[in-house]
């Protein structure tokens, strides 16, 4: 007979199964909290929480049609019964399934069940910026040059899509275990569209995180481009450089302030690493004004690029985006032609001494004869040569002796 603590867990189970799933994926309290491991959406099955935002929350996942783990962003209940949000929620989803790119965070799915709409992303395995930084308070400045290149590159392929990310931050930023950097959560992006009909925004509603978010897209987030994701890698950068935001003090009113200020940190004066020239990049990159910053990220990848070579880092490979201090400096030029410049070397010095000091030029069979030859014509010219040491008085007075 079953016993009653053995019945009490049956109907636990039991209820748990019957907990609706927003309830369960979005519990309105710590107490009612339910176990997500095994809920299924669609054609994927829940893992684990590993975000939790305003707009929804994201899960780790298995793909069941493709047997692949995905990283699946739920909209909140609240949001998903809204058919204009949905809409929106969509329309930006679409947006950002039209990325292809290395760098980025690739879209596989979006779909909707039991009232609840999701986007299945990548799952990118690795560790985001944000957590780098809290366990070490700063970034070495080659890994903050080789991070902030990675995604300069991914936003070149967002703007020639015409979409805008609008919450690059470093917790949005995965690297993996052999250095590539992703651009995670498109959550927020856009697409320039004109009239801005199908913005999930209204005037009057700031979206992205005040630590890095532009002036223009804290005043109307509908009216920006690639330079506001600019403004905020560069940010990020800054945080990656310094342990700390750009300006880390105050209320999210006096960081929107600061961030309108005439003129942006110098990153050098909290690390002495930073280089002049990297410095003025990152004030360039937060200049409060559209205008005054690098007008596309081609641009700003030539300077970082530049950068990246000064300091003596390398590409993986010669269609790799992650650049870094190679184990093994390559070698200079003497160390590739040493070989054939010390043959050049002998050769010349050869070339000198038979210059110098010429042989006949008969032929090789003909040389001993005819060295013989001189050197018994002049044995017989000193033999009719005068005696020098004879005495010519001598000589005269013996004739006249006779």
């Amino acid at each position: 007979m079953p016993s009653i603590r053995g019945e009490r867990e049956r109907a636990q189970r039991d209820s748990s199964v019957h907990v609706p799933i927003d309830r369960k994926l979005f519990p309105e309290s710590s107490q009612d909290v339910e176990p997500v491991a095994g809920t299924r959406l669609g054609h994927f099955v829940i893992e684990e929480q590993i975000g939790r935002g305003g707009m929804g929350a994201v899960f780790r996942a298995v793909d069941q049609r493709l047997n692949r783990v995905v990283a699946l962003k739920v909209l909140a209940p609240d949001q998903s019964r809204d058919q204009a949000s949905v809409q929106r929620f969509l329309n930006e989803a679409r947006a950002a399934a039209r990325l292809d790119h290395e760098n980025i965070a690739r879209v596989f799915f979006i779909g909707e069940d039991q009232g609840l709409q999701f986007i299945a992303f990548e799952f990118v395995t690795g560790t985001n910026v944000r957590e780098f930084l809290h366990i070490r308070g700063k970034l070495t400045v080659e890994e903050a040059v080789n991070y902030t290149l990675q995604v300069a590159l991914a936003l070149r392929h967002t703007a020639a899509a015409g979409v805008v990310h609008r919450d690059i931050k470093p917790s949005n930023i995965v690297v993996s275990a052999t250095g590539r950097a992703k651009l995670v959560d498109l959550g927020l992006a856009r697409t320039q569209v004109v009239g801005g009909g199908d913005e999930l925004t209204v005037a009057g509603t700031a979206l992205g995180t005040f630590d890095y978010i532009s002036p223009e897209q804290a005043r109307d987030p509908r009216q920006v481009d690639v330079r506001s994701d600019i403004y905020s890698l560069g940010c990020t950068l800054y945080h990656m450089l310094t342990g700390e935001p750009p300006f880390p003090q105050g209320t999210m009113f006096e960081k929107v302030i600061e961030h309108h200020g005439s003129r942006p940190p110098d990153p050098s004066l909290k690390n002495p690493n930073v280089s002049p020239q990297l410095a003025r990049v990152v004030q360039r990159m937060m200049a409060s004004q559209p205008n005054e910053r690098y007008a596309t990220p081609d641009l700003l990848i030539q300077d970082l690029v530049e950068i990246a070579q000064s300091m003596g880092l390398r590409a993986t490979a010669p269609d790799s985006p992650v650049w870094i201090t190679p184990l093994y400096d390559h070698p200079g030029f003497w160390e590739v032609n040493r070989g054939w410049l010390v043959t050049l070397a002998i050769l010349l010095l050869i070339a000198v001494f038979i210059d110098r000091f010429p042989w006949d030029q008969t032929q090789p069979g003909n040389f001993t004869a005819a060295s013989s030859s001189s050197i018994n014509e002049n044995a017989d010219d000193e033999d009719t040569l005068p005696d020098e040491s004879d005495d010519p008085d001598e000589t005269n007075t013996a004739a006249d002796g006779n």
